[in-house]
C-alpha cells in the first residue's frame, strides 16, 4: 500500500511560556476576532455579600443618573440589545441576559466590536460614572458592590471598577481589572460579581466603571465590549467567605489532569482560592473531602483579609490505587452566606489514559484559517512510562479521509525553545482518518520514535507536547472536541497563524482544553507487514556528520531515499538499488543545519518515513 507522506512546518520563534514554576504563567499571544457561539456562554455563578436591603442602586432605565466621558476612540453607550450601538456585537459576544436582570429598561455597554469591523482602531479609554452618593451615614469600613456583567475578552482590553469619595476629584481610593482572568477569546462571561470596596463615609463618593484599550492596531486591538446593569451598593457580612475555585491538582506548579493512569498517579494535591467578601479578618479550617473509589478526609488552615483572596496548595497524603472515579469536595466552615461555602470536582483514575479535559460537552475548537494549524496538550510524568498512542477526539465538520500528524516533544526551558527536542510522532508520520470521520468515540492513532520504533519512552520529571496537526485548506478542516472549562493551567498549546500578522508559533493561554490524550495501552500498534521494504532505525542518532539505515528488502528492487526539513523543503534526493535482503544506506547530513528531519524512503508500492536530529 502506497502511503503518502504529510509535512508540517513548526516555527519555533516565539517567546510564550509554559506554565511549570520556573515561568510564569501568561503568554503574548494575539488573536483574531472569533463569532460567538450561543452556546458556549459562561454563565458564572453569583458572588453574593450583601445583606438583604440595598443602601444605593440604579438599573440604567434613568440615563442621566450617569455621566459617560471618553479620553480616546468611542464611548459608553446605555440602551438594549436591540439598540444600534450596541446590536452590531451581539453576533461575537452575545446579548445581556434577561432572566435575572433588568437588561430590558436599559444598560451600559462599550462596543469595541464596531471599530474592529471597520478596522479603524486608536487607544481607548472611556468610563460611565455614578451621580454622587452619599455614604456618610454608613457604619461600616467596607461596602459590598455587587453589578450584573457581560463580557468577553480580546487582546488588549482591560475593565475597571473605580471608587471616589471626593466626587471624582480623584479614584485613587479603589480600582480593580475586574475580568482580569478571563481568557482570549474564550466563552463569553455573564455573571453578577461583588466586590468589597473600602470606604470612609464620604458623602461625595462615586462609583465608576472604565474600559481602556492601549492598542492602535486595526486588527487586533480594541476588543469585544462590556455590558453593565443592576449596580447595588451594600453593607456586607461580618463573616463571609467564598470558594471562586478549586482544581484537583497544583496549578501553580504541574497541571490539572482529569484522567490520570495508575502509572502516573501520585498524592492528591488541591488547589483552591478562597475569598473574604466579609468585613472582617477570617482564620479558618478548610474541609477537604474524597470520595469514589477511594476515600479520605482532611482539614487545613487559612487566614485571609477582608477583601483579598488567597491560594489554598494542599497535598491530602491521599495517593488513589484504583480504577474508577473520584470527588474532591473542598467546604468552609458555617458563615452568613451558605450558598458559596462549598466547590466539588471530580477526576479519574484510569488503566491508560492521560488527559487534561473534563467531560465533553457541546464545544469545539475549529479554527476559520487556513494553513498549518496543530492542536494538543503539555503533560508531566511522574513515572517513565512507554506511550503508544494519542487519543483524539474529533468533532463534526471534520474533513473525511483528512490526513493530521502528530508531534510529539520534550518540552526543554519553555513551549518555543529552539532546543525543544523532536522524539516522536505518528507512524510514518501520517494519519488518514476513516471516512466519514467519527465524532462519537476517539480516535487512537500509533506512534513510534524517531528511530521508527512503536512507542515513545517518555522518562519522569520531564515534560513533553504532544499535537494532532493538519495544513488546513478551503476545503479540508479539523475540528477538535474540547471540555467547557478553560485552561487555568496553560496546558494547551496550539501552533497556527495566530500571531500578529498571522505569524505563525506556538502559543498556550487557550481558554479551553482539548480532547487530546496519551494512551499507554500496550497493545497499540502497526507493523509495516504488507511492506516490500522494511527499515530499521537510524544510527547515530542524533548525528553529526553522516548515518547509516538499514534497510532489508524482500526482493532486489531501486528505492529513492530524500531528505526533507520539517517546512516540507526537500534537501536531497538519491537513488540506490537494494539488494534482497539486509543493506546498508547512508545518509550524508554534514551541510545540514541542527534541526529535525525527515528520510522518505519510497518506490512506487512503498513509502516509508524516519526521523532524525542533527546536533
Amino acid at each position: 500500500m502506497k502511503k503518502h507522506l504529510l509535512l508540517l512546518c513548526l516555527s519555533l520563534t516565539a517567546s510564550s511560556l509554559w506554565s511549570q514554576k520556573n515561568e510564569t504563567n501568561n503568554t503574548n499571544v494575539i488573536f483574531e476576532m472569533a463569532p460567538f457561539n450561543e452556546s458556549s456562554t459562561n454563565v458564572k455563578p453569583n458572588l453574593s455579600n450583601q445583606k438583604s436591603t440595598p443602601i444605593w442602586s440604579d438599573d440604567f432605565s434613568d440615563p442621566s443618573t450617569w455621566e459617560i466621558g471618553s479620553n480616546g476612540q468611542g464611548t459608553f453607550v446605555i440602551g438594549t440589545n436591540s439598540d444600534p450601538g450596541i446590536s452590531s456585537a451581539v453576533d461575537y459576544m452575545g446579548g445581556m441576559e434577561t432572566a435575572g436582570t433588568s437588561a430590558s429598561n436599559g444598560f451600559a455597554f462599550f462596543n469595541g466590536v464596531q471599530h474592529l469591523l471597520n478596522a479603524d482602531i486608536d487607544p481607548q479609554d472611556t468610563w460611565v460614572t455614578s451621580d454622587t452618593i452619599d455614604l456618610s451615614g454608613t457604619s461600616s469600613a467596607f461596602l459590598s458592590l455587587t453589578f450584573n456583567q457581560r463580557y468577553r475578552a480580546f487582546n488588549y482590553d482591560q475593565t475597571f471598577v473605580e471608587f471616589s469619595e471626593d466626587g471624582g476629584a480623584s479614584w485613587t481610593a479603589f480600582s480593580a481589572d475586574v475580568n482580569i482572568d478571563a481568557a482570549t477569546n474564550g466563552d463569553p462571561i455573564q455573571n453578577n460579581l461583588a466586590i468589597l470596596l473600602p470606604v470612609t463615609n464620604s458623602a461625595l463618593s462615586m462609583i465608576r466603571f472604565r474600559w481602556i484599550n492601549d492598542s492602535d492596531n486595526d486588527q487586533y486591538g480594541s476588543g469585544y465590549g462590556w455590558m453593565i446593569d443592576d449596580v447595588e451598593l451594600y453593607e456586607p457580612y461580618d463573616n463571609e467567605l467564598s470558594i471562586e475555585k478549586l482544581y484537583t491538582h497544583d496549578i501553580y506548579n504541574a497541571w490539572d489532569f482529569y484522567e490520570t493512569p495508575l502509572s502516573q498517579v501520585q498524592s492528591t494535591t488541591i488547589f483552591a482560592i478562597i475569598k473574604n467578601n466579609g468585613a472582617v479578618t477570617q482564620t479558618q479550617d478548610l474541609a477537604v473531602d474524597i470520595s469514589g473509589a477511594g476515600t479520605s478526609s482532611t482539614t487545613v488552615s487559612f487566614t485571609v483579609e477582608p477583601g483579598t483572596s488567597d491560594t489554598v496548595i494542599y497535598d491530602t497524603g491521599f495517593v488513589p490505587s484504583e480504577i474508577g472515579s473520584y470527588t474532591i469536595t473542598a467546604s468552609l466552615p458555617e458563615d452568613s452566606l451558605a450558598s458559596n461555602n462549598s466547590l466539588s470536582e471530580d477526576f479519574e483514575i484510569t488503566q491508560h489514559l492521560y488527559g487534561h479535559n473534563h467531560p465533553l460537552g457541546s464545544s469545539v475548537i475549529d479554527f476559520t484559517q487556513e494553513g498549518l494549524i496543530g492542536v494538543g496538550n503539555q503533560f508531566v510524568l511522574e513515572a517513565n512510562e512507554l506511550v503508544k498512542g494519542l487519543d483524539v477526539y474529533f468533532a463534526g465538520g471534520t474533513t473525511s479521509g483528512l490526513e493530521v500528524e502528530v508531534l510529539v516533544y520534550e518540552v526543554m526551558t519553555n513551549i518555543q525553545d529552539q532546543a525543544n527536542l523532536f522524539i516522536g510522532g505518528a507512524i510514518d508520520g501520517l494519519y488518514v482518518l476513516p471516512s466519514p470521520a467519527p465524532t462519537n468515540s476517539p480516535v487512537t492513532i500509533p506512534l513510534e520514535d524517531i528511530n521508527g520504533e512503536i512507542g515513545i519512552n517518555l522518562e519522569a520529571g520531564k515534560v513533553y507536547m504532544a499535537l494532532v496537526s493538519t495544513y488546513q485548506s478551503a476545503d479540508e478542516n479539523m475540528a477538535i472536541k474540547r471540555s467547557s472549562k478553560g485552561d487555568d493551567d496553560f496546558s494547551t498549546v496550539c501552533f497556527g497563524p495566530f500571531g500578529q500578522d498571522g505569524a505563525e508559533n506556538y502559543f498556550n493561554g487557550w481558554g479551553w482544553s482539548p480532547a487530546v490524550k496519551l494512551n499507554f495501552e500496550p497493545t497499540i500498534g502497526i507493523a509495516e507487514n504488507d511492506s516490500e521494504v522494511h527499515v530499521g532505525t537510524i544510527y547515530p542518532n542524533p548525528v553529526t556528520s553522516e548515518s547509516v539505515i538499514n534497510v532489508n528488502a524482500d526482493n532486489a528492487l531501486n528505492v529513492e531515499i530524500c531528505v526533507f526539513d520539517l517546512s516540507g523543503k526537500k534537501l536531497s534526493t538519491n537513488s540506490f538499488y537494494l539488494n534482497e535482503g539486509a543493506n546498508e544506506v547512508s545518509i550524508d547530513s554534514s551541510n545540514l543545519s541542527s534541526g529535525v528531519y525527515k528520510v522518505v524512503i519510497s518506490n512506487e508500492e512503498t513509502t516509508v518515513t524516519r526521523m532524525f536530529v542533527k546536533k
